[in-house]
């Protein structure tokens, strides 16, 4: 089985059946990334599916929301319509395919 995780905003994956780290590459992007994982040394597969959680104020009017995807973008406020840049982001594991 490979583990999966995210550290420091780099996705990591270890193999627990032999014991080596893994390569993941990115396979895949719309509302969610996905990261193919192969352990180079037994060949065990997973895919990982990850989106960023993005927090947004909007200045104009103290309205505060989140919103998930593929990429820290900017978006607009849902009372204003300004666009507005995240204040954070987080890439999160979702799933595995």
């Amino acid at each position: 089985m490979i583990i999966a995780r995210i550290n420091n905003e780099n996705l990591e994956a270890h193999c627990d059946k032999c014991g080596a780290d893994c390569d993941c590459s990115l396979v895949h992007e719309s509302n969610e990334r996905k990261y193919s994982c192969c352990c180079p040394l037994c060949g065990e597969k997973l895919v990982v599916l990850t989106q960023f959680v993005n927090e947004y104020a909007c200045p104009d009017d103290d309205m505060e929301w989140t919103d998930r995807w593929s990429c820290a973008c900017n978006d607009k406020c849902p009372e204003c319509n300004k666009e507005i840049t995240p204040m954070s982001s987080v890439e999160e594991i979702v799933g595995f395919d």
